[in-house]
């Protein structure tokens, strides 16, 4: 079983809503948009990129301490998914776990490290610090 692992050095940034500007129009916000795309440009560079074309799970710890997050996606061997299921405290309590998640996932699928983020089957998240 291959997997693609990666350290990103700079602090965790979440998943951001769209915004409503002053003239009631939406927009994204500048900062979660950027961190998406160095974190995708960081996974599209990385050793030992690969694209996974199946189930797919993934580890991914949150370390506000150091600065850094800790990525690691592995393909999913469990009899239990199978191509149907891809059709369907401290200063880190300001972002949520599942909106820190989403913006890795995002990253992955912008790296074409998957095609689409419904592969993720398994996700394991931890935020320290």
């Amino acid at each position: 079983m291959s997997a693609f692992e990666l350290v990103f050095k700079g602090r965790p940034v979440p998943w951001d809503r769209t915004g409503i500007g002053k003239d009631g129009k939406p927009h994204n916000r500048p900062k979660p948009l950027l961190h998406r795309r160095e974190l995708a440009k960081a996974m599209r560079f990385a050793e030992g990129c690969r694209a996974f074309s199946g189930p797919v799970k993934l580890t991914v710890l949150f370390n506000y301490r150091w600065n850094e997050t800790m990525i690691r996606i592995e393909e999913c061997t469990d009899i239990l998914y199978g191509p149907a299921h891809l059709k369907g405290g401290g200063r880190s309590a300001r972002a949520d776990v599942d909106n820190l998640l989403k913006q890795v996932m995002e990253a992955a699928q912008l790296a074409g490290i998957v095609a689409d983020d419904v592969q993720f089957v398994i996700a394991n998240a931890e935020k320290v610090g």
